[in-house]
């Protein structure tokens, strides 16, 4: 396998799950995986799903990210928002006047269900205040901070993440998962420490990607 193909076959065969957890009976309210397909491309793709009832949903891009002390959020690398209702119908929305990390997706006319966001992020463009909490792609390394790809509900209370990075298909036979066992376990994470790094290296071995090494980003004391 040549090296400029070892992400993108990489990139096909993952799937990134983000689950938040909301309310005290810790019902899952809010899901968003992650498309890493095009990562080499530098385009990063989310699917945010949230099953709730409101008149208006208004999602917010995190703004405040753990590391840089600004609310200065790289929002300007998102460069598509694409809402969709229960039955696949792109619903209207608005950016808000004052804030532009909020944004509102009425539902008056939406189908019951879950409604769906498609995100679309830019990578390799941090500034400098985002360079430690941006996302990379490059042909046999990526690196994903969940704060790029993720949007959540205003006014909704998190009581904790779980985030698992699991494979949607069979591996093919030149890619295996270290564990072998079809999961690979990335570090648990509070909303708090959304910026915290995750890395998916391709490793080659004799000439092919033989096994994926995930790297964590040390966690900080009292984080």
């Amino acid at each position: 396998m040549r090296a400029k193909d070892r992400f993108t076959t990489i990139g096909h065969v993952l799937a990134l799950g983000l689950f938040l957890v909301a309310s005290v009976e810790a019902k899952q309210v809010l899901t968003v995986h992650v498309d890493a397909t095009e990562l080499p491309r530098k385009l990063l793709r989310s699917r945010i799903e949230v099953d709730v009832d409101a008149d208006t949903l208004v999602f917010l891009y995190p703004k405040w990210i753990p590391g840089i002390h600004a609310p200065k959020g790289p929002i300007e690398n998102v460069a598509g928002f694409v809402p969709r209702d229960a039955q696949g119908q792109v619903l209207a929305w608005e950016r808000d006047g004052t804030d532009m990390f909020r944004f509102l997706v009425p539902r008056q006319e939406a189908a019951e269900g879950p409604t769906t966001v498609e995100l679309t992020y830019i990578t390799n463009q941090p500034s400098t205040n985002s360079r430690g909490v941006d996302a990379f792609g490059y042909r046999t390394l990526g690196i994903i901070n969940w704060n790029t790809v993720l949007l959540y509900l205003e006014g909704l209370k998190i009581v904790g993440i779980d985030d698992r990075v699991f494979t949607r298909e069979r591996l093919q036979a030149a890619v295996k998962a270290s564990k072998q066992t079809g999961q690979i376990e990335l570090l648990t994470l509070t909303l708090a420490y959304a910026g915290g790094h995750q890395y998916l290296h391709a490793v080659p071995v004799e000439g092919r990607v033989d096994r994926l090494e995930q790297i964590v980003a040390p966690r900080r004391p009292g984080v």
